[in-house]
């Protein structure tokens, strides 16, 4: 939320010093109910919302590490994919599809920097990489040998 504000404040002041003050009216509107939305945004933690229940914190907790290696192997794979296109491709939509994806996937997965807990985000790094190493090892076989006996390539 906070990019959204500062991306609204740049583009207010460029609309000033342009002296649009129909932009700039516009985006004073779109600025308030940015920062009302970012106050009314509340972080809460996993231990809150089970409110003690250890069962129900467990299952929550691996679903959104499954979540993050997820979006880590979808930013991982997407941004494998741009680099190894050809540099002289004409942009097509495909592209465009694939880099929002990256954008998202990447905000999905930095998502834990939020807390501003170093060891924080470094534990929670450690845990998604150890469980990416067997997962990435795993589908890669897994899609090779479905590609052969489906498909016929590879």
């Amino acid at each position: 939320m906070g990019n959204r504000i500062n991306k609204l404040e740049k583009r207010m002041k460029e609309a000033q010093a342009r002296r649009d003050y129909a932009k700039v009216a516009c985006l004073m509107q779109q600025l308030q109910q940015a920062r009302q939305a970012a106050e009314a945004e509340e972080h809460v933690s996993l231990y809150e919302i089970t409110d003690g229940d250890k069962e129900l914190r467990n299952r929550l907790c691996k679903k959104m590490i499954e979540m993050s290696v997820c979006a880590d192997l979808l930013y991982l794979k997407a941004m494998e994919f741009q680099e190894a296109l050809p540099k002289d491709v004409v942009k097509i939509d495909y592209i465009e599809r694939m880099k929002r994806l990256v954008k998202a996937a990447h905000d999905a997965v930095a998502f834990i920097d939020l807390y501003g807990i170093p060891a924080l985000s470094e534990h929670f790094a450690d845990v998604v990489e150890a469980v990416e190493e067997k997962t990435m090892y795993n589908m890669a076989n897994v899609v090779a040998n479905t590609v052969r006996e489906r498909i016929g390539i590879l």
